[in-house]
This record gives structure tokens, C-alpha cells and sequence, in this order.
């Protein structure tokens, strides 16, 4: 009888879609940071840059820097994908169905979001110091 290989997952799936959420999050805030990003999540779920970096490629969610460039440059940004889940970070919902809107309205979208999240920690702050 032969011995059956027993696979164990080095990432459940609430982590997974925790790193992914994330690294999507920063990947659109810092675009030419991918080891910043990589070495941020490594430090905060233990697994290294190197595996890190190996699961998101074969999620197909890894972006490397000579794409963010050649997107930057074109002017297509970041996925559909990426942006919605931007949009659910910053609200922090869920937000079902959103990705089926066209591309320019989640853009319009994020950027509103994050201009208002700006001035409202700008305010926080402001208020904190007393101005």
C-alpha cells in the first residue's frame, strides 16, 4: 500500500483574504513599494517575503513594479478588483456587488472617499491640537 502525501495549507482562507484585502489596500497607496508591502505583511502574519510573494503570484494578485509603471503610464491604474476592495477598507463594509460598476465610477468613488478620509483625519487632528 503506498503512503498518501498529506497537503496541509500554510494559509487558511481568512488569512488569505486578509493578505489579499491588505496588500491590494497598500499596493494602491504605494504603488512602487512592493517590498515595504510585502515586508509589512510578512511581519504581520508571520510568513515570509518569499512565500508571501509566491502566493499572491499565483493568485494572479501580485503586481510587479514593472506594471504598476507601465499602468501608471498608460493610465489604467489598478484592477476593478483592487479598487473595490480599496473602497471596503476605507468604509469598512462589505460591499457586495460593487464590482460590476465600470471602472472611471470606482475610481471616482475611491478617490472621493480617501479626499474625505484625508480631511476628516486632518480635522481629528487638528482638533486634538487644539486649532
Amino acid at each position: 500500500m503506498k503512503n498518501k502525501k498529506i497537503v496541509v495549507a500554510n494559509y487558511s482562507d481568512d488569512i488569505l483574504q486578509a493578505i489579499i484585502a491588505e496588500y491590494n489596500a497598500f499596493i494602491i497607496d504605494y504603488p512602487n513599494d512592493n517590498a515595504a508591502i510585502l515586508n509589512t505583511l510578512s511581519a504581520k502574519y508571520g510568513k515570509t517575503v518569499h512565500s508571501l510573494r509566491a502566493k499572491l503570484s499565483s493568485l494572479k494578485v501580485y503586481v510587479t513594479a514593472t506594471h504598476i509603471t507601465a499602468a501608471a503610464s498608460s493610465n489604467k491604474g489598478m484592477t476593478k478588483e483592487a479598487l473595490v476592495t480599496a473602497i471596503a477598507l476605507l468604509v469598512g463594509r462589505e460591499l457586495a456587488g460593487l464590482e460590476v460598476a465600470p471602472k472611471a465610477a470606482l475610481q471616482s468613488l475611491y478617490d472621493f472617499i480617501r479626499s474625505q478620509k484625508d480631511k476628516i483625519e486632518q480635522l481629528a487632528s487638528d482638533l486634538a491640537n487644539g486649532n
